[in-house]
């Protein structure tokens, strides 16, 4: 795990909210460091790249070219993925890169691979499929997507706003950190931190470890997207926090190893950092307070989920340090501002939960239902915690594109005032199961 650092202060100037002003809060740590995803080597004593010609093949199926970060080696190194649905417009992506489309449902898609197990997810409209191929070298692969079978081995629903949500089973769940685990986060702040850094206070308030027994509910499976937000907002009229007092708060650097939080002009959820690019459709909606989320979910018939229920369906029945497993992934999750911004919903298949829920780690910081107060642990009830009864902040959950491991493990808690707008604040939606 990278050096841990605590979140710097900082302070959201008093113009930005104009009913109250917020008050001095510290960010989560996070590093910069220039990364770059080396290209795969060339296996020595190897002949030239040659392309792989096209397999004779019966009708609709149309042989694709390999995504650009396939190095196309040597016919013996690689296999042959093929892809079948009864359904036109599916889109394939390979190890969180796209492949191509089956145009027609008589069609299916063949794409030449480099051996090895390989991650397939497949999209039609609001629907995904999920699988784990191996391909093997010379040898043909059939991989047959059914999105009915798909959805009934999830348990999804499809939410009023065409979002499909994943369903959370009732049960006990873990709560929290262990002792050890934040002594060795306290530990290591200290010894990296700046002199006179405050390094227990980020991480004490996930304490005391505790179990809840939780009723089932559902969770959007991805956070709500710029697409389906927008639908919402001109359809209803809403206009968000961050129109209304004309300014967003925006993530930048003053120096190499922490960032800040400054108020921009005309940033909103469609221009998230003020300028003039255009927030994408597939990307998560940001710059939206608590209460535009709040409002979102209201009126398509859901929630905002309770922190128990976030961390429930991040964690599992097994108690993850992250939604994947126990041990950091930079390939699982939009995180240490290796993207310098959001990335689209579901694009890190290996990031997903034990329930098949994305993004919970990484690309942006979700609005949780709860009030903030340190010592809630302490006094949480066993079954069903809703949080403090009032408070001054609400919860946020999961870290950012811009955040360390360390502030994205799943029992992180992070809070701010409810009107905060930002362009790494964004959010998912629940509901009870009936």
């Amino acid at each position: 795990m990278p050096a841990q650092q605590p979140p710097p202060a900082h302070q959201v100037p008093p113009q930005q909210f104009p009913a109250q002003p917020m008050p001095a809060q510290q960010l989560p740590p996070h590093q910069v460091p220039p990364q770059q995803f080396p290209a795969q080597p060339m296996p020595a004593q190897q002949p030239p790249p040659q392309q792989v010609p096209p397999r004779a093949t019966g009708p609709g199926l149309q042989p694709q070219a390999p995504p650009s970060d396939f190095k196309v080696q040597h016919v013996t190194l690689h296999g042959t993925l093929v892809v079948a649905s009864r359904l036109p417009g599916v889109r394939v992506y390979v190890d969180n890169q796209p492949v191509g489309t089956i145009r027609d449902a008589a069609q299916g898609l063949s794409i030449v691979l480099p051996i090895g197990e390989r991650r397939v997810l497949a999209e039609h409209g609001q629907r995904q499929s999920q699988h784990t191929v191996e391909i093997k070298r010379g040898v043909e692969t059939f991989l047959s997507i059914d999105f009915e079978k798909a959805a009934a081995a999830l348990n999804t629903v499809i939410g009023e706003d065409g979002a499909p949500m994943v369903h959370i089973p009732a049960g006990e769940f873990w709560i929290g950190a262990r002792p050890e685990e934040i002594t060795s986060l306290v530990a290591e702040c200290q010894k990296t931190a700046p002199r006179g850094t405050e390094c227990r206070s980020p991480y004490a308030d996930q304490q005391p470890r505790h179990r809840v027994l939780l009723d089932s509910f559902y969770l959007d499976q991805h956070e709500v997207t710029v697409e389906r937000f927008q639908r919402w907002a001109i359809a209803h009229g809403h206009r968000t926090t961050a129109e209304n007092s004309g300014r967003g708060l925006v993530v930048y650097w003053d120096d190499t190893t922490a960032y800040q939080l400054k108020s921009v002009p005309r940033a909103n959820w469609q221009f998230p950092t003020g300028n003039s690019q255009r927030a994408a459709a597939n990307h998560p909606v940001v710059q939206v307070s608590w209460y535009d989320a709040e409002a979102y979910c209201r009126a398509h018939g859901k929630r905002l989920p309770t922190e128990a229920e976030w961390e429930a369906a991040a964690r599992g029945k097994e108690a993850r340090r992250y939604p994947w497993g126990n041990d950091w992934n930079a390939e699982n999750a939009n995180g240490e501002n290796r993207r310098r911004t959001t990335t689209p919903v579901a694009a890190y298949i290996g990031g997903r939960s034990a329930y098949e829920v994305y993004d919970m780690a990484g690309n942006v910081w979700e609005w949780v239902n709860d009030y903030y107060a340190k010592d809630y642990y302490a006094r949480s009830p066993s079954k069903n915690p809703t949080g403090p009864p009032t408070g001054a902040r609400k919860v946020l959950r999961g870290g950012s594109w811009a955040d360390q491991p360390n502030v994205m493990m799943s029992t992180f808690r992070y809070h701010e005032d409810p009107n905060a707008t930002t362009n790494h604040f964004g959010f998912r939606c629940a509901k009870d199961a009936k």
